[in-house]
């Protein structure tokens, strides 16, 4: 189920009925000939465009806590896409990456191409932006599938966000109130936990949220 924009050849896929699947999924322990039988949740990922209501301009991400799936695209997390404020499906991308992806009032349209450049084709700093923005949404989605709501104490991760603008400025941290709760449920060493990610922002050259991760280590 989705929508087909007939000019442009562009196609939505409708978030519910993928999640209705993965429900499926995990319901009877299965998929492809693997089991699900130990699986605490199931997470659908894909760079096809989604959305969910009929005014929507896109979601990247949902969550079905109760089924414990979510969906994830990361079609619109592009660091090279820019596209329209109002109609979903005018978009291309530009040649040189941004933290606005959207086409700006007064201004002349940039030259743009139909077509996504592949990971091979960007610098080493834009690749480390599009992991940032994509692991976000991840560890965001994540946290709602373990039973945690937006959080409205500090800046953090869990924050509501209603554009890509307050999406990409969000935190890739968790705030105190949001890690004790992932705490109780999971049960993991904070110091282990800080230690593990900051590993992995070293190794996808992350230096700002590296440095984040080493003043904390230093606190605890």
């Amino acid at each position: 189920e989705g929508r087909l924009c007939a000019s442009s050849g562009r196609f939505q896929t409708h978030v519910d009925g993928l999640l209705g699947e993965l429900a499926t999924l995990r319901e009877e322990g299965c998929c492809g000939g693997g089991s699900l039988r130990d699986a605490f949740s199931v997470v659908g990922v894909t760079m096809c465009d989604l959305y969910s209501g009929p005014d929507d301009l896109f979601v990247a991400g949902m969550a079905a806590g109760g089924s414990k799936v979510a969906v994830l695209s990361f079609a619109r997390y592009h660091p090279m896409l820019k596209m329209c404020p109002e109609r979903w499906q005018d978009y291309g991308y530009v040649k040189k990456s941004s933290s606005y992806s959207y086409f700006e009032d007064n201004k002349r349209r940039p030259a743009i191409s139909p077509r996504a450049p592949t990971c091979t084709d960007m610098a080493a700093p834009v690749q480390a932006e599009y992991f940032r923005r994509a692991g976000k949404l991840l560890i965001h989605e994540m946290c709602h599938v373990y039973g945690i709501d937006h959080c409205v104490h500090y800046h953090c991760l869990m924050n509501g966000t209603a554009h890509l603008v307050e999406d990409f400025a969000s935190p890739c941290h968790i705030c105190c109130v949001c890690l004790r709760k992932l705490q109780f449920r999971l049960g993991f060493d904070v110091k282990n936990r800080y230690e593990g990610l900051n590993e992995v922002y070293k190794m996808f050259g992350m230096r700002e949220q590296s440095k984040w991760i080493s003043w904390k280590l230093a606190s605890i």
